[in-house]
């Protein structure tokens, strides 16, 4: 505030230009500074507003762009803007959520509508009468055939003693379970995703164009 305000007697034209500085970089998803916010926002609090959850709605409206949302997340979300007063009931903050509740609003309508549709079909009760069945139910299962090495066994063992004597996992297993076990998951994944994407390709391509999809990540 110290600093617009020596602006705003020194240069006005300068606080002028730091407004239409950030509302260029603002509609076009392009990088700025915070202070060059927080003087656009002294220099017309009512426009920087406007520009600040315009900016947002557009990122955040659906398809979401990747570039433009990895924009709001670098510039606009660390922005100490948030914390500013928007009306005399509202914080900027509570602004930002009441955009964020009437944009996910629309997609849950379209979601609604979707799921209201397939109810329509003729072979619905069908489709709900097929009963849930669990083949699988942990990926050191033996069809499966992963984290079958004899330190996770042992834990593995050690575990079903425990669940058959009503006892508690043990710090131990919980460590295989959360730790050296995803790792080993995610190392298998690393080894077998191009053979596992080549295979899904020759499979799909019939269909049209196929993108490999991402890892997992942990």
């Amino acid at each position: 505030e110290e600093r617009s305000a020596q602006l705003m007697s020194e240069s006005p034209s300068t606080m002028q230009f730091a407004l239409e500085t950030v509302q260029s970089a603002l509609t076009n998803c392009s990088p700025f500074l915070e202070h060059s916010l927080m003087i656009a926002w002294c220099a017309d609090k009512a426009k920087c507003k406007a520009l600040v959850l315009n900016a947002c709605q557009k990122v955040l409206r659906a398809p979401i762009n990747a570039d433009e949302y990895s924009w709001f997340q670098r510039y606009l979300i660390p922005s100490s803007i948030w914390m500013l007063q928007a009306t005399e009931e509202r914080f900027m903050f509570q602004e930002l959520m009441a955009l964020v509740d009437k944009e996910s609003a629309d997609i849950v309508q379209s979601m609604n509508s979707v799921y209201l549709h397939l109810r329509s079909h003729p072979k619905w009760s069908e489709l709900m009468a097929i009963a849930d069945e669990c083949v699988v139910d942990r990926q050191d299962h033996h069809s499966v055939g992963l984290l079958l090495n004899d330190g996770i066994r042992r834990i593995a063992d050690d575990r079903k003693t425990n669940d058959t004597n009503n006892g508690e996992d043990s710090v131990t297993s919980v460590f295989v379970d959360s730790q050296l076990g995803i790792t080993s998951l995610g190392v298998t994944g690393k080894n077998i995703d191009h053979e596992f994407q080549k295979y899904i390709g020759s499979v799909m391509c019939p269909y049209g164009n196929f993108q490999a999809a991402q890892l997992k990540k942990v």
